[in-house]
């Protein structure tokens, strides 16, 4: 969606009802290999990337059965993916000291790769740095995108990666920035090392920062989750533990920046004790009301009710402290952890909407998507009971809302000429199923 906005296509999810919520557990996926994984993304409920070390990159077009080894052609860490559609995709990473930071594009689901070149003409207050790493990724539309690194480094595309311009982060260009997102066209915000959160309300690509608290959390990973914020890390420095902090507040963009601090609240985690055993969170992902958290150290958190509690689930097997280095929920709801020493481990259950439980996928189709306008929705066969349409933006906010009965005609219509460009969540709702996707805004 690493991000919830990964789920580009027109595939959707059929749920039913079943059972409550119980807590998952895991199972090891062998993919014959000791190379750490860094990243793991859905393109399709079915293609499924992971990026390791090495520039090797794994797909899979079948939900984790079988997977293909791909060779980006540079031996960096591959540490952010991103997919705009089924084929189009985007991989960052580098080796600080060792390679410079790069950013690479592939059209043609991961066989080949281009590189992408990077803007080193401006620079705030310093020269363009000899060797950096590049870390988050993030696409507001199939052209449209923005990729942060080390030593403030944070550039926009408008044409699919084949140039890229500065952004200006406030007054740190020397700081660190481990992930971004944007919540609509315009407004976007990336976490630091040092636990500044910096903010953009505008397209004029300036920045704003406002730093959490004086104990200067090492924020990894930005998430927004009913229509609440969250980022996770540690609490900087050498001590290690968990951090989850929420935003409760309505505006980012308030004039107090005292009143924005003070909205950042923490959320009581169950590794945020002290001491060794205590690890770095890497990253967090929702599905409805539940949500998973992953950790250096293989400790994993587990939330039913949207993040307001959290607990420790069992280790799983066979290496409790293998360090986790991502998670993210796929569209059919199971649960993946990209970790080190080859370790891939997806959950034994599937994690979805409030007693809901996925039994099986159906392919409805969605088309154009992308759209500029018009989306035509077909394969809701023969129900002669209404279908809720919902299409909501990444906030969760609702836009359009309609019903509908499928009989013979077996196709709906929704025209979203009007939206602006973007990423927008449509839910399809009958008495006994549930469907939802993506639907891409050009």
């Amino acid at each position: 969606m690493r991000k919830s906005l990964q789920y580009l296509t027109g595939g959707l999810l059929l749920v039913i009802q079943s059972a409550a919520f119980a807590q998952p557990t895991f199972s090891v996926v062998n993919l014959n290999t000791a190379n750490p994984m860094r990243k793991v993304v859905f393109a399709t409920p079915q293609r499924m990337f992971i990026g390791s070390n090495s520039g090797t990159v794994y797909r899979s077009n079948n939900s984790g059965v079988t997977w293909d080894s791909l060779n980006i052609g540079y031996g960096m860490a591959v540490r952010d993916l991103f997919f705009t559609d089924s084929v189009t995709g985007y991989a960052t990473g580098g080796s600080a000291g060792t390679f410079n930071g790069r950013i690479y594009k592939t059209t043609n689901a991961g066989n080949t790769w281009t590189q992408q070149t990077l803007d080193t003409t401006y620079y705030p207050s310093t020269a363009f740095p000899a060797s950096f790493e590049l870390y988050g990724l993030f696409f507001t539309s199939s052209t449209t995108g923005y990729v942060c690194g080390q030593s403030g480094i944070l550039q926009k595309t408008t044409n699919g990666g084949a140039t890229w311009t500065f952004q200006n982060a406030d007054n740190r260009p020397t700081e660190n920035l481990f992930d971004i997102m944007f919540i609509n066209d315009s407004v976007g915000l990336a976490v630091a090392q040092s636990g500044r959160i910096f903010a953009t309300d505008s397209s004029a690509g300036n920045w704003d920062a406002e730093r959490y608290s004086p104990s200067n959390p090492r924020l990894t990973n930005l998430r927004i989750h009913n229509n609440t914020l969250f980022t996770v890390g540690s609490p900087g420095g050498s001590t290690q533990g968990g951090t989850i902090l929420r935003y409760t507040g309505s505006n980012l963009f308030e004039r107090d920046s005292l009143l924005v601090m003070a909205r950042w609240q923490q959320v009581n985690s169950p590794l945020f004790r002290g001491g060794t055993d205590n690890p770095r969170l890497t990253n967090i992902a929702f599905r409805g009301s539940e949500g998973v958290i992953s950790s250096r150290g293989g400790k994993i958190l587990y939330t039913s009710n949207s993040g307001q509690t959290w607990d420790s689930l069992a280790n799983p097997s066979p290496n409790p402290l293998v360090d986790i280095n991502d998670v993210t929920i796929s569209p059919n709801g199971i649960v993946w952890f990209a970790s080190e020493g080859g370790i891939l481990l997806r959950s034994n259950q599937i994690l979805g909407l409030p007693s809901l439980v996925a039994t099986r996928s159906e392919q409805i189709k969605v088309y154009p998507n992308p759209t500029q306008g018009l989306c035509r929705i077909n394969g809701l066969a023969g129900s002669k009971e209404p279908y809720q349409l919902t299409l909501s933006d990444m906030t969760g906010k609702s836009i359009i809302q309609k019903s509908a009965t499928v009989q013979e005609a077996d196709e709906v219509q929704i025209d979203i000429s009007d939206l602006s460009t973007g990423m927008y969540m449509i839910t399809i709702q009958g008495s006994d199923r549930v469907y939802t996707g993506r639907i891409v805004k050009e």
